[in-house]
Formats: C-alpha cells, sequence, structure tokens
C-alpha cells in the first residue's frame, strides 16, 4: 500500500473509506426519505447491501466509511450528533456482523450456485439487521426521539 511518508496516512484507504461514505450518504438519505414519523426508522435500508459489499471487497476495516455516511444522513434527518452517532453505530455493526457471518457460513466465494446459499444469505440479512434495530430503537429511547412511541414498534 502507498504510504505518504511523512505522516504515515495511507492514501488508498482513506480514498475507499471517503468513497464509501460518499456512496453511502445519498443511499441513506434516499432510504429515510420513505422512513415512519419521526423520520429514522425505515422497513427497508438498501445502504446495508453498500456496507456488506464494501465489507466482503475490502474488508472490516473499511467500517469508518459506513459510520461516517450513516452519521452524516442521520444527523440531517435528526440535527442529534448524539442520536446519529448512536444509530450510524448500529447500521456499521449491522454490516460487519453480515459480513463476517457470510465469511464464515459461507466461505469467501460466496457463489450463489445451490438454493442452501441463497436461503443462507437471507438468513444472514435477517439477522444481521437485528442488531441494526435494536441498537437504533434504543438509540432513540434513550435520546428521547421516540418517548411516546411504542419501543417495539419502532424496532420492527
Amino acid at each position: 500500500m502507498f504510504m505518504l511518508a511523512t505522516r504515515g496516512i495511507d492514501l488508498r484507504y482513506a480514498a475507499r473509506v471517503a468513497t464509501l461514505a460518499i456512496r453511502y450518504l445519498p443511499a441513506a438519505k434516499l432510504s429515510l426519505v420513505l422512513a415512519i414519523p419521526p423520520g429514522q426508522a425505515t422497513a427497508a435500508w438498501p445502504p446495508s447491501g453498500i456496507a456488506f459489499a464494501a465489507l466482503l471487497i475490502w474488508g472490516a476495516s473499511i467500517f469508518p466509511g459506513i459510520w461516517l455516511g450513516a452519521a452524516l444522513a442521520n444527523y440531517a434527518v435528526n440535527g442529534s450528533a448524539a442520536l446519529a452517532a448512536k444509530i450510524a453505530t448500529g447500521n456499521t455493526l449491522e454490516g460487519v456482523c453480515a459480513a463476517w457471518l457470510a465469511a464464515r457460513m459461507l466461505g469467501r466465494g460466496l457463489e450463489f450456485r445451490e438454493p442452501e446459499t441463497v436461503f443462507m444469505l437471507a438468513a444472514i440479512a435477517a439477522v444481521s439487521s437485528v442488531v441494526s434495530a435494536t441498537v437504533g430503537a434504543c438509540a432513540m429511547r434513550l435520546c428521547s426521539a421516540a418517548s411516546s412511541e411504542p419501543f417495539f414498534a419502532n424496532w420492527s
């Protein structure tokens, strides 16, 4: 990897993180347009696919790009840096969890030659989305963004 000698900055890594954040952010903002009021819980979160693919291709060290894109998107919706950071952490953990489970259970190839692989990937997506939903719903409750709504409704 190319390292800037004077400061030890890996320019390729920084470019990948920035690229991921730049790709994640508009997808997240578009997804939040479809959010259930007050504007943070969505039934579908396509940026998870972007995060999953990036983590499989570049490895877990790329997670700051996911976090940054998610934090900026959530901050744009709610204006709370604390809440945006907590929700972004859940989004990031979801992707990391999905990539780890896929690598562990399906291997690195991820070839869809057998129906079982597709079903396993769907199960991995379901399990990992619970991570993001749990962290997000708890964050909203802790930051009083969803104090009047039932926790389970936000979580589901």
